[in-house]
């Protein structure tokens, strides 16, 4: 608690300018992600405020507030809401409950992107190797549709061009995100985390298999 107060004192004063009012001033929230469990309350998060002790229900509004989630408890909660932004960040940063990490991924397209980046940051050679593949192959059709789009517009055919171009850079990047699973598949990888890398069916990945 002492550090927490002493790091959003700091950050809550250096705001100030010379030439500042106070109401310039903006909020800060002070978060703390425990590994361990700080309150004694069943629930993961505890926000902290300046309140009257004496009338509890009067909270000073001083533009602090500390925030504390335990991830200790998170693994024990049952009946918990994977729709609740905050519960799926957490058990994804937990990283203990892989079954949540797996819906948290499917319900929240940037914890999915920061699977993946965690996974090339901290895997092996040819993980990161394949991570690139399937980065470039992406990049590759979004280049090729903005060129093609704006040579098509130019020669007055946009409708035909685009279709064409369209349908046959996608049977491209189809068949390299298939080199891309089987290659996963031989290093024994796991289906579902190769569906999340390609973005294929697990279905016609298991057909690959």
């Amino acid at each position: 608690p002492f550090r927490m107060s002493f790091y959003s004192g700091k950050t809550y004063g250096y705001q100030a300018k010379e030439g500042d009012t106070y109401d310039k001033l903006k909020r800060v929230y002070g978060i703390c992600i425990c590994d361990f469990e700080f309150t004694i309350y069943d629930e993961y998060k505890a926000e902290y405020a300046s309140i009257n002790k004496l009338h509890r229900e009067d909270i000073l509004d001083d533009g602090i507030e500390t925030i504390y989630l335990e991830l200790p408890k998170i693994r024990n909660q049952e009946n918990l809401d994977y729709d609740n932004p905050l519960t799926q960040w957490l058990l994804f940063i937990d990283g203990e409950n892989k079954e949540g990490v797996k819906i948290a991924m499917e319900k929240n397209e940037n914890i999915r992107k920061a699977y993946i980046t965690k996974e090339y940051l901290t895997g092996d050679e040819e993980f990161r190797r394949l991570a690139d593949l399937r980065q470039k192959s992406e990049m590759d059709f979004n280049s090729f549709m903005k060129e093609a789009k704006e040579e098509a517009i130019e020669e007055g055919r946009k409708e035909g061009i685009e279709k064409g171009i369209k349908e046959g850079i996608k049977e491209g990047i189809k068949e390299g995100k298939i080199q891309i699973a089987k290659d996963m598949l031989k290093k024994g990888l796991d289906i579902a985390f190769i569906s999340e890398i390609t973005n294929l069916p697990e279905e016609e990945i298991k057909e690959l298999k």
